[in-house]
């Protein structure tokens, strides 16, 4: 009994870390005062370790996707429903920032949507 509270504990853990990385992720990229908040050295610290971040992230959101579907009902009723919007909302932002992190440098640069606009 004591191994399945300390199991919810850390699957609630990486869920709540997890949330705030995406919430201080989206504010620093979005926000036009990140600068003055301090949430600037995030995106540095994020571009320095894109890909061991990304893969550490990637591991936790499947691995709370997994224990949605597989403990879905065990779930008590107040608690599926934002445990299914907060993993939905992990699984959006992880396709979110792939997308950004990866494709911004190659595909989605100024000057190639200038010369697409142009012709």
């Amino acid at each position: 009994m004591k191994n399945r509270k300390t199991d919810n504990y850390l699957l609630n853990t990486t869920l709540v870390i997890l949330l705030l990385y995406n919430i201080l992720f989206f504010m620093a990229r979005h926000l036009p005062n990140s600068e003055e908040i301090g949430l600037s050295q995030l995106t540095v610290l994020v571009r320095e370790s894109v890909g061991m971040i990304t893969f550490i992230e990637a591991i936790g959101v499947i691995t709370l996707f997994v224990d949605l579907v597989g403990r879905f009902d065990s779930f008590q009723k107040p608690y599926k429903a934002i445990r299914i919007i907060a993993v939905s909302l992990l699984i959006i932002g992880l396709i979110f920032k792939v997308f950004i992190n990866y494709l911004d440098s190659a595909y989605l640069d100024a000057s190639i949507v200038e010369m697409i606009l142009v012709v």
